[in-house]
């Protein structure tokens, strides 16, 4: 029986490299702030089977690297001594379509525009 071995074989399911930039800026002083975040990911690789690992210096498939950009607001709100606070985040605004992973069942596109409304109390 021959044996798996993944030495030197690349990582998949994650990046190997990423970077991002982000900034905040306060419209009304402690009370209404908008964010602007920037994600890149880079040297993705396909998940590597067991069974591959018996093909003589296999390499899973280099996927393209994708960046995403995401969008945030909050609003505080006085109420007595606390404060209510409304969060509003949308990710990938772009709606950039790009490959998040693959495997011997095919490609996996990563989520589209996507929201989220969250209100918190602050006390």
């Amino acid at each position: 029986m021959d044996e798996a071995d993944f030495t030197g074989t690349r990582i998949g399911q994650a990046p190997q490299a990423s970077a991002g930039l982000g900034t905040n800026y306060d419209i009304i002083s402690n009370k209404l702030s908008v964010s602007v975040d920037w994600n890149y990911y880079a040297n993705l690789w396909g998940i590597a089977e067991p069974e591959d690992a018996l093909i003589p210096n296999y390499q899973p498939e280099k996927l393209k690297p994708y960046s995403l950009f995401d969008l945030g607001a909050y609003y505080n709100f006085d109420f007595g001594d606390s404060k209510i606070q409304l969060n509003g985040n949308i990710y990938n605004v772009l709606d950039h379509e790009y490959i998040s992973q693959k495997d011997n069942y095919g490609y996996f596109y990563g989520n589209g525009l996507t929201w989220n409304v969250a209100v918190k109390y602050l006390f």
